[in-house]
């Protein structure tokens, strides 16, 4: 009868333990009183692990690591209490979730355990005495209790005890890293043109830069792209006009990367403590490298990754930026994110100033997955089919971090542009930046897994690409998130639902979800449908886990994979940002312990100064060429960028206008939305 909850249990039962920073159910078989809940009452515990360092699981004093909970409802019609961590938790490591008797009932009585772990705990029942399944979990319960004690936790103020493991988030893209770092990949070629033509093309040379997007699959049909740059501008005119000469030449290529998903995207599940999914094909992927003017260094130019936002192109965003990077000597290599910029048959066409035209593929990597015949913007990041809809960007996300290890690697192995015989980008300086999708999602993952990319630049940081847990904070998104509510089966949409969201109006269907924000006080649920819309949400966090960015925060500078070091980090984002809502980026700073390296853009300040900047901050960095406070914050935020890559991490610039900037950011973290309505 639950036809869309089985699809994603199914999903589910293919991982390999439990969510990373779960929403905890606990029923009563009475009223509590909310009130008597909180992190002293209700909270996890990492517990020591013969697959775990011993330390880790540990505090300063020996004690076991203790997290508390956070974003706490009661509902009163199922007697059900719900938690979250308030701590992103360690993968595949064993907890106990904990309830004590300082919990009370609604006269104020003490909660107590249930009788039915009680006998449990004390004695296994008929029928499960030669179970073993039942007789490990009762020894880690028993183990729990021990770890307890360590924390002055009685057995007699145990009200509830739960034993289980994380699952494992890096595993699979830590063995397909280990499989491209060990193989030497073909050079980067850079001859797309014609009979194998160069296509690598001074700035001064190029009049015209025209990109044809394939929208069509058959017959194959084809739209003029539609820059949507502030002020109406072109890609190359970008170029000159925010540093006139800084980029010398720009080269399109090619290399070869290995594709571990299938059309849909779907990555089919292996063993994670040692399997590699299989190679479904090896695609050839195009890049843009944005080379600086001047005297080339002699192990060549310093090189930035560049992750793509959702819905961007390389033919696009990276324009918006080269130009910055190339005045601090640093170039600028960008591929399309997996499903994006439209049909394989996407090209560009060059026009040179000696009337020359040069006509090559432009790599777009979308597909027609629905089978109507369009390949729309953007088909072929998500799955779409109802057993794997759930699923999302999950693997999308993955693959393209592995592209991009593998660009990493064809850089390493030498990447020569005009064929002279000399290496053009320095394989010992690669940095990343990433701006939104390309900073939450991509560059979280790729900037843990990838060893040999030390600095980075993680800008407006979402990640929230078809995750409705996350899009439903978007007030633009609610609509879609309704839509997906409604076509669970059954649907869980509940009327009347919220017609507003952060002050500002949203669109239906409309839906309540009834979660608080951080640091509230408990939510007594009187909102119809609200838990069960709660719990979806949780089961998509759980099965996005490998692929999102909070998971991997963690190991970037506080708790290194196996092999790596600490990472140099930047992180900048706005107040009141719509797209990449301030809770969603604060969950990734305190995962990441982001905060001293963290610049806070303050938006409503500058809003109240000169109301014709944006309201949504998001990618105030891109309105440089604007008029009025948006242009010169915007070059204070970009310059930021350049000079941390340029400087190799060692410098984080307070951009100017000051005012506008908290350089790192102050020690309370924004909480709420702060939308301008």
């Amino acid at each position: 009868m639950r036809v869309s909850d089985c699809r994603d249990l199914a999903l589910i039962n293919v991982l390999d333990g439990f969510n990373l920073q779960p929403r905890v159910t606990i029923p009563f078989d009475g009223d509590i009183d909310p009130s008597s809940v909180n992190s002293k009452s209700a909270f996890f515990v990492e517990l020591e692990d013969a697959d775990v360092d011993a330390t880790a699981s540990q505090g300063e004093s020996g004690t076991p690591r203790v997290i508390g909970v956070n974003q706490l409802v009661w509902d009163p019609t199922t007697r059900v209490l719900a938690v979250e961590s308030d701590e992103q938790l360690r993968q595949h490591t064993r907890y106990a979730f904990v309830t004590t008797t300082d919990i009370c009932d609604s006269s104020g009585t003490p909660v107590g355990l249930a009788e039915e772990m009680t006998r449990f705990r004390h004695n296994l029942n008929l029928g499960r005495t030669d179970n073993q399944v039942f007789k490990k979990y009762r020894e880690k319960l028993l183990n729990a209790l021990t770890a307890l004690s360590k924390l002055a936790i009685s057995e007699e103020q145990v009200a509830g005890l739960s034993v289980f493991t994380t699952q494992s988030a890096t595993a699979v893209l830590e063995h397909i890293r280990d499989k491209i770092k060990t193989a030497t990949p073909e050079p980067a070629k850079f001859l797309l043109g014609p009979g194998g033509r160069r296509t690598v093309f001074s700035v001064s040379s190029i009049q015209t830069i025209d990109w044809q997007q394939q929208i069509k699959a058959n017959p194959p049909t084809f739209q003029t792209f539609k820059p949507q740059y502030p002020g109406e501008t072109t890609a190359l005119a970008l170029l000159n006009q925010y540093k006139p000469g800084a980029v010398g030449r720009i080269a399109y290529g090619s290399f070869r990367s290995p594709r571990y998903i299938t059309d849909e995207p779907v990555m089919p599940p292996v063993r994670t403590r040692d399997s590699v999914p299989p190679v479904q094909q090896v695609d050839t992927l195009y890049v843009n490298v944005f080379l600086p003017a001047g005297t080339q260094p002699p192990k060549g130019w310093p090189v930035v990754v560049f992750g793509l936002g959702g819905g961007d192109y390389k033919e696009e965003m990276p324009w918006l930026y080269a130009a910055a990077f190339a005045h601090h000597g640093v170039a600028t290599a960008c591929i399309n994110v997996v499903g994006q910029a439209f049909g394989p048959l996407s090209f560009v066409k060059v026009k040179l100033k000696d009337r020359q035209m040069i006509q090559f593929p432009s790599g777009g990597r979308g597909k027609d997955l629905d089978g109507d015949g369009v390949i729309k913007d953007n088909e072929g990041v998500t799955t779409v089919s109802p057993a794997y809809k759930t699923l999302g960007a999950r693997d999308t996300i993955r693959q393209q971090v592995i592209d991009l290890i593998q660009l990493v690697r064809v850089i390493e192995v030498g990447v020569d542009v005009d064929g002279d015989g000399v290496v053009d980008l320095d394989p010992s300086q690669i940095s990343y930046f990433g701006l939104s999708f390309g900073a939450g999602a991509l560059g979280h993952v790729f900037m843990a897994v990838e060893p040999n990319v030390k600095v980075g630049v993680l800008a407006s940081p979402a990640g929230m690409n078809s995750r409705f847990d996350l899009l439903r904070m978007r007030p633009a998104a609610r609509g879609q998130v309704g839509e997906a509510l409604a076509a669970r089966v059954p649907s869980l949409l509940n009327s009347p639902g919220l017609t507003n969201w952060g002050g500002i109006p949203v669109v239906g269907p409309f839906f309540d979800e009834n979660i608080p924000l951080r640091n509230l006080p408990v939510v007594t649920n009187q909102v119809a449908g609200a838990m069960e819309i709660q719990r979806y949400f949780d089961e998509i966090a759980w099965i996005a886990a490998s692929g999102d960015g909070v998971s991997y925060a963690p190991l970037i500078r506080k708790e290194p994979l196996t092999g790596m070091s600490p990472k140099s980090v930047l992180v900048n984002f706005g107040k009141g940002d719509e797209s990449a809502p301030n809770p969603r980026t604060t969950q990734l700073l305190r995962a990441g312990g982001y905060a001293d390296v963290a610049t806070f853009y303050r938006n409503d300040l500058a809003y109240a100064e000169d109301n014709t900047v944006y309201k949504n901050p998001h990618t105030y960095v891109q309105k440089w060429m604007l008029p009025g406070l948006s242009g010169p914050i915007g070059r204070g935020g970009m310059e930021q960028f350049a000079i941390f890559l340029a400087s190799w991490g060692k410098t984080i610039l307070h951009p100017e206008p000051a005012r506008f900037f908290e350089v790192p950011i102050s020690p309370s973290l924004p909480e709420d939305f702060s939308y301008i309505p």
